[in-house]
């Protein structure tokens, strides 16, 4: 994925189901090493953290 400025809604939604799949398999520790060991650039990286948590609060319940 490219960076959330560059998404489009259709992208960051299926990004966050799968980041809600990822977090109910993994948990959030997990989760989180993977994602930051996964980036490189540490921007992208939250980037991918932020669009979690929103999945997680939004779309996981």
């Amino acid at each position: 994925m490219t960076t959330m400025g560059d998404a489009s809604d259709t992208q960051l939604i299926a990004e966050a189901y799968a980041a809600c799949a990822s977090l109910l398999i993994q948990g959030k520790d997990a989760y989180r090493e993977a994602t930051l060991e996964k980036y490189a650039d540490i921007e992208e990286a939250l980037d991918h953290l932020v669009i979690a948590a929103a999945g997680e609060q939004y779309l996981c319940r």
